[in-house]
């Protein structure tokens, strides 16, 4: 099942798709755990007393005002306010639910990378002007032909593991185009924070390309293993 709605999700290939109406002003998160990606939700839980004013906020705040750029600074090791420059990822905000303990739970939506261009401090929470990142080239020529060779990569992996199967399929549903496999694929398989954000703002497509096709032959590998172990072992 996943082959043929990969197929017709990928005849969609505009480099950019984003909403209508976006946002003059962000509220800018800082996270050191969860690095955000572009195409991709991803759940986090909010609970330091820093952020309970940007929390309230966007809890009140109609459904399509919730905006966040995500930005990690703790892994990149600046400072605590937004320097002209600084990369980070704009999100929709999903769902937010206050949770007993004081803290909030929230789904994000990755739209885009972002850069930040300036930023000031009111009502208790960090706000910053931005810019959309270009996305660079359309995929042509040899990219695009390492790209095919990736998903078929990905279609291995998928074999090899059920949960992996469960995994690719969700994240290849509704593909609004081929560079959201590069971003979704990394989600997947990249567990470290650190190693996550030096995909995200890595600027060249064509590295991204060589880097989850790095991502799959690991996971390739570890599985392989597993399976030798397994072997030897026996029933």
């Amino acid at each position: 099942m996943i082959v043929p709605m990969l197929k017709k999700s990928l005849h969609r290939q505009s480099d950019q798709l984003l909403p209508a109406q976006l946002p003059e002003v962000v509220a800018v998160l800082n996270q050191k755990h969860h690095v955000a990606m572009p195409f991709v939700q991803t759940p986090i839980r909010i609970w330091e007393p820093r952020h309970r004013a940007l929390m309230e906020t966007l809890a009140q705040a109609e459904p399509n005002e919730r905006w966040l750029a995500i930005i990690n600074r703790d892994l990149q090791e600046t400072t605590d306010v937004t320097e002209p420059g600084e990369v980070a990822v704009l999100t929709r905000v999903k769902s937010i639910e206050a949770c007993e303990n004081e803290g909030y739970d929230l789904l994000l939506s990755g739209v885009e990378r972002i850069m930040l261009t300036g930023s000031q401090i009111c009502d208790g929470y960090e706000r910053s002007d931005f810019r959309i990142l270009s996305p660079g080239p359309t995929l042509e020529g040899d990219t695009n032909k390492r790209l095919d060779q990736l998903i078929q990569a990905a279609f291995e992996l998928a074999k090899s593991a059920s949960q992996a199967r469960v995994e690719l399929g969700a994240l290849l549903e509704d593909l609004p185009h081929r560079r959201a496999l590069l971003y979704r694929m990394a989600a997947l398989l990249v567990q470290d924070p650190t190693e996550r954000l030096a995909f995200l703002t890595d600027p060249s497509t064509s590295s991204q390309v060589d880097s989850v096709s790095t991502y799959i032959a690991r996971a390739l590998q570890v599985m392989n293993r597993r399976r030798d172990r397994d072997i030897a072992v026996g029933p």
